[in-house]
């Protein structure tokens, strides 16, 4: 997980640097991502604030930052603080991971609180742009980025909790849901900040510039949907892809649109780039078009084959107000894709 991440923001990086050359890019923050069932996020998120967002903070926050956000997202909970690379991006990932799946947990009831981080007394407050909320750098009562590795939290059972405590037993709470998805560089990145071998990004001078580029890159599904497919009778792109599914359109002797949900792009791609789908697809075009339009967010969460598509934006997922009330219609399920 920890080579992975830091090899896909250095090739994401790099393209984007590419892109761009004549422009001076400087890091801004960074966003983590976490998958959360969405009749949980809200209690989960809040677990997660006064469990394990303290020790995030600790392993991403500079000297100078603000401090962390929790929000639940649509079939996700975010956690966003300020731009960092290497491995202390690569921790902080693994602690938001283990800590969300964690809270998650306690939120369905499957495991006790007792068993995360300890909670500490923290001011979590509501966050201002979008739904959620925010620790504050401030919020335990002291400067957290002014004491880094030398503060000393306070409990909500009572008592004191040195960082460097408090981060060992965070550290074990939140690795033990990723069993059997860490490797050895993984279990090297927690080894090392739990034992003080590397140095918190508080008590150092981290750099905004773009992360080195690592020579091969892993290879992830999420970056394969960006190779067109070629077959016989039509070609195949993606043009809409965010987090719970991606949109190709089909050209042939029409054009179509096919949703797919995020768990079954690895095998949807196995299907169409082994030409298992090229019946289904080349009859679908060779019939009539019959007004099937995908034009809203829920009709790409299913499976689907469409004649249009309408403005991309409004595939976008249903952004919560600041009331925590999601804001957007619905549209209805359509005829699913099948083996050919």
């Amino acid at each position: 997980v920890a080579v992975a991440i830091e090899a896909w923001t250095g090739a994401a990086s790099d393209q984007l640097v590419s892109s761009i050359p004549a422009a001076d890019l400087e890091g801004c923050s960074t966003h983590i991502s976490v998958t959360a069932p969405d009749s949980v996020a809200d209690a989960a998120a809040g677990v997660f604030s006064r469990t394990f967002a303290p020790a995030v903070m600790l392993l991403m926050e500079r000297r100078d930052s603000f401090g962390l956000l929790v929000r639940p997202r649509a079939g996700r909970i975010e956690v966003g603080g300020d731009f960092t690379t290497g491995r202390s991006l690569a921790a902080a990932a693994l602690m938001a991971a283990g800590g969300v799946r964690a809270s998650v947990a306690v939120a369905q009831g499957t495991r006790r609180l007792s068993t995360l981080a300890p909670p500490i007394a923290v001011e979590v407050v509501r966050a201002v742009d979008r739904y959620g909320w925010y620790v504050d750098r401030k919020a335990f009562g002291f400067d957290l980025y002014e004491r880094g590795s030398e503060a000393v939290f306070r409990s909500e059972q009572g008592g004191e909790l040195p960082a460097g405590a408090y981060l060992k037993r965070a550290w074990r709470a939140a690795l033990r849901p990723l069993r059997g998805l860490l490797s050895h560089p993984d279990r090297r990145v927690a080894a090392a900040f739990v034992d003080g071998n590397a140095q918190l990004p508080l008590h150092g001078d981290l750099p905004r510039g773009p992360p080195p580029v690592v020579p091969h890159a892993l290879p992830s599904v999420l970056g394969r949907v960006l190779d067109p497919i070629f077959r016989p009778s039509f070609s195949m792109v993606a043009v809409v892809a965010i987090w719970a599914f991606t949109v190709f359109r089909v050209d042939g002797s029409r054009q179509a649109y096919i949703t797919v949900p995020r768990a079954e792009l690895p095998g949807f791609l196995q299907l169409a780039q082994g030409g298992e789908l090229d019946r289904t697809l080349t009859q679908y075009l060779d019939t009539s078009p019959r007004g099937i339009v995908l034009e809203t967010y829920y009709q790409g969460l299913q499976r689907g084959i469409f004649d249009a598509m309408g403005p991309p934006e409004r595939l976008a997922p249903p952004e919560r107000e600041r009331d925590g009330v999601p804001r957007l219609a619905g549209g209805p399920a359509r005829r699913g894709w099948q083996r050919g």
